[in-house]
């Protein structure tokens, strides 16, 4: 096959997760014999070290700054201009699919979804999280025009069942796959465990992500002043100047980067509040990656690929007041996962491999082709 992923609106700045992710994806597709191009449309060019060099596959990147003040028609109009260019290249190089990242209406989108099978990828629930992230008027504009895209999908996968089994997904009555995040397992070396008296936690987040819960973090941080805490991808802004004196920000870091702060790490810990996004279940890659590690982690929220208990997880609820709630519960699993990391036998369903050999046979079925990507779509 040849698959066209497109990704409207990506933050290059600050997606650095969601960038892996889609290099690992490809990697495999490529491996399993099928061409992939990716076009992002993006606001800003990616960091320095932004991770596009990590793609063993050709990207193209569209760009359109946003306009300041409130030149609305201005910024709109630039916006549709820089979307129909990413469309004309993606349709030049004459893909049989295209996989979509659920985004925001545009009519070129239409008009590529029209003319080449297209499945779209559910992240997350758009009518809770774009109401907290989007403006008004944008929010208006979404509501009066997702369904424009929704109809026009061959299919459409899921990153947990939640979101699948969602009304507002579920009633166009489309093939829906649930295909939670994965990650490139033989890419990481998982590190011994740290031989310190004083335990050390670590967070991976990304700024304008509330339901990561960084806030939840710092006050962690405050109620366990015997134990250090360090916060790669944030620098602390928005938080108060009262942090405590045990956690320490260190703003974005390459991997290379961040690795030596991971090693010292007794426990990781997983996004608190996704109570914030309207979701209970969610399959974070950065949880993905602290297992690859073999990191011990702490959740607030049901992982699609671990339905039932693992000794490994400290699962919390779901809930505004939950570190404070559940302290007791976090001390016991930071106390027993001293000396511990996490079996590799026992996240093996996590690998990238299996999941996109998934996905590529779901994709061949909705652009009509033969299980391996071959045939001749109608």
């Amino acid at each position: 096959m040849r698959i066209a992923y497109v990704y409207a609106g990506v933050d290059l700045r600050t997606s650095a997760g969601v960038v892996k992710k889609l290099a690992s994806q490809t990697a495999v597709w490529a491996a399993e014999g099928h061409a992939a191009e990716v076009f992002f449309h993006a606001h800003h060019p990616p960091a320095e070290s932004g991770g596009l060099n990590e793609f063993q596959v050709p990207v193209h990147l569209f760009l359109d700054a946003p306009v300041a003040g409130s030149a609305i028609l201005s910024a709109a109009r630039k916006r549709m201009r820089t979307m129909n260019e990413l469309v004309v290249s993606a349709l030049a190089w004459r893909p049989d699919v295209v996989y979509l990242r659920y985004t925001v209406y545009y009519p070129a989108l239409a008009e590529l979804m029209d003319r080449v099978p297209t499945v779209l990828e559910l992240n997350t629930d758009d009518l809770v999280e774009y109401a907290r992230l989007l403006p008004r008027h944008k929010m208006l504009y979404h509501r009066l025009t997702r369904g424009a895209l929704l109809r026009r999908a061959r299919g459409m996968i899921s990153v947990s069942s939640e979101i699948a089994a969602r009304p507002h997904f579920a009633r166009f009555g489309k093939p829906i796959r649930v295909i939670a995040n994965g990650i490139d397992l033989d890419g990481f070396q998982p590190l011994p465990p740290p031989d310190t008296e004083r335990p050390r936690l670590v967070f991976l987040g990304a700024p304008g992500c509330p339901w990561h819960g960084v806030d939840k973090v710092v006050e962690l941080a405050r109620l366990c002043p015997d134990w250090d805490f360090d916060v790669v991808g944030l620098n602390g802004e928005g938080l108060g100047a009262d942090c405590p004196g045990n956690l320490r920000f260190h703003g974005y870091l390459t991997r290379a980067e961040y690795e030596g702060i991971l090693s010292r790490a007794v426990v990781a810990i997983g996004s608190l509040a996704m109570h914030r996004a309207g979701l209970d279940e969610a399959s974070p890659i950065k949880v993905r990656e602290y297992l690859a590690y073999g990191i011990p982690t702490i959740i607030g929220y049901r992982d699609t690929d671990f339905p039932t208990d693992a000794g490994f997880l400290c699962r919390i609820p779901n809930t505004p007041d939950n570190v404070v709630t559940h302290l007791g519960q976090i001390r016991d699993f930071v106390t027993r996962m001293r000396g511990v990391r996490v079996p590799r036998e026992a996240i093996a369903h996590l690998d990238a491999a299996g999941k996109e050999r998934d996905r590529l046979q779901f994709l061949a079925g909705c652009a009509g082709l033969d299980a391996d990507g071959g045939g001749t779509r109608p």
